[in-house]
């Protein structure tokens, strides 16, 4: 059993006409971490929730399991009954939704006070083991192709346990986008042929090895939420790129495995943005590739109709693909992932997606301690 504290955050206004102003329990913080800071004390007239986590091993005979956790209250003991029911169920261990839960790693220092790669990487397995897939692995093999590629191999490709990823990029300032970066091309191709050859190899022994089909592109710090004349410019000019960059790759080391071929050509390019007409485009020209608009925007039939449509139409290689999105927006009454909203709201959001056929799920953000 794993036990935390759960965490309160006050919330002073809401868009839930049926919520109310005061604390929630928030994020959920192991007990040894709440002792090590001296929380673990509750002031006269509050209350303190703790969630106990219980691991079933796959191989747990179904029925009623019961037993007695000891609460210690300033030295006096109180005698706690457990009861947990055991389904004769199996959760499968693949996952077949994508997902990109971001995590600002910067971030992570303003709520646990410092910042390493250990607790980097303690963070990405951490939602991985909900079944919830971050976006990038650790930052400290983001420019290092070969040690990336590696930990993809080592850990992802063939985990059922992860079913999407985010490729790392690279980014500069150009002067005919004033004020706006855009992806580096040479980057993306030296990025790709070294996952390319490493997958090639990786055929030697195993003959299914596809190290793309998870992989997916978000250039969130590029052109998140892209707007006026500009960001259509550099949302087209950033895909045509990394079309570009894919085909050029897979015609010079893919061309005698087809289905990795394909898998490359195929790698998402997610964009949060609704559709479009002025982002309409093709693998030659640029422009959406993976629309991803916030969960609102899936609202009316019309509104479905037109991504539904585009994967019939687009004249791109692999067709277009579409995902959607939450985070400060949309409010009440859609529903949402918001800490005052009503708990159904996050349940149902996931039977909406699949009614709706959407792919991907991106959520900004885990750890937004700021």
């Amino acid at each position: 059993l794993n036990v935390y504290a759960e965490w309160y955050v006050e919330v002073l206004a809401s868009y839930n006409l049926d919520s109310y102003f005061g604390f929630y329990p928030d994020a959920v913080v192991p007990l040894k971490n709440f002792k090590m800071l001296h929380h673990n004390s509750i002031d006269a007239n509050e209350n303190q929730g703790l969630l106990v986590e219980a691991k079933i091993p796959l191989d747990a005979a179904p029925g009623k399991y019961t037993g007695t956790a000891v609460l210690d209250l300033d030295g006096t003991k109180y005698n706690v009954p457990i009861e947990l029911t055991v389904y004769d169920a199996q959760m499968p261990e693949q996952l077949q939704m994508e997902t990109l839960f971001s995590i600002w790693w910067d971030y992570i220092a303003y709520g646990e006070g410092s910042y390493d790669s250990d607790l980097a990487e303690a963070y990405y397995w951490f939602l991985v083991d909900k079944k919830i897939m971050p976006g990038t692995v650790r930052p400290s093999v983001f420019n290092n192709y070969e040690a990336y590629t590696q930990y993809i191999i080592d850990n992802f490709y063939d985990n059922p346990k992860i079913s999407s990823y985010s490729l790392p990029y690279n980014y500069d300032i150009e002067a005919e986008y004033e004020d706006g970066r855009m992806v580096v091309q040479s980057k993306l191709e030296e990025l790709l042929t070294v996952m390319a050859l490493a997958n090639i190899e990786l055929r030697k022994t195993d003959p299914d090895a596809d190290i793309f089909k998870k992989a997916n592109f978000y250039l969130g710090s590029v052109i998140d939420e892209p707007s006026g004349a500009n960001g259509i410019a550099r949302v087209k000019e950033c895909d045509r790129r990394i079309a570009e960059a894919k085909k050029n790759v897979a015609d010079k080391y893919l061309t005698e495995y087809p289905d990795l071929y394909y898998s490359m050509m195929d790698i998402r390019h997610i964009v949060t943005t609704p559709y479009n007409k002025e982002l309409l485009g093709g693998d030659e020209l640029g422009g959406v590739q993976c629309w991803c608009p916030q969960f609102q925007h899936w609202h009316t039939e019309q509104q479905r109709q037109e991504y539904w449509d585009r994967q019939e139409t687009t004249d791109r290689f692999t067709g277009e693909h579409a995902w959607w999105y939450g985070c400060n927006n949309p409010k009440a009454p859609f529903p949402t992932y918001h800490l005052d909203d009503d708990n159904i709201g996050a349940r149902v959001l996931s039977w909406m997606q699949f009614d709706y056929n959407v792919e991907g799920n991106l959520y900004w953000l885990d750890n937004n301690y700021k």
